[in-house]
């Protein structure tokens, strides 16, 4: 839960006990570039998702590509691959931890 939601918002939502009782019980948080690197495959398969439903575009946070259901549709494949590629680095950084 850690890597997907980040110790920091965890702490930030009031969730201090909670998380110290999962550390307790052996629970790790692998820091903020995995929490990242989730994010980032979730807002494009979101994006992917609401393409398929006839959704509005999404957003992106300031920085980061913005990949909108217009993009997606008109490059699906790239994005397939660019999802398939931050998927690959996120299993290689957990089976490095």
């Amino acid at each position: 839960m850690t890597d997907l939601v980040g110790a920091e918002l965890l702490l930030e939502l009031g969730y201090e006990q909670e998380l110290l009782h999962a550390q307790k019980a052996g629970v790790l948080d692998r820091g903020r570039e995995v929490t990242e690197l989730y994010r980032r495959i979730f807002r494009t398969w979101w994006d992917m998702r609401s393409t398929n439903a006839g959704g509005l575009p999404g957003s992106s946070h300031a920085g980061e590509p913005v990949h909108t259901a217009l993009n997606i549709s008109e490059n699906r494949d790239v994005s397939i691959e660019m999802l398939r590629g931050e998927v690959a680095r996120l299993e290689q950084i957990l089976s490095i931890s």
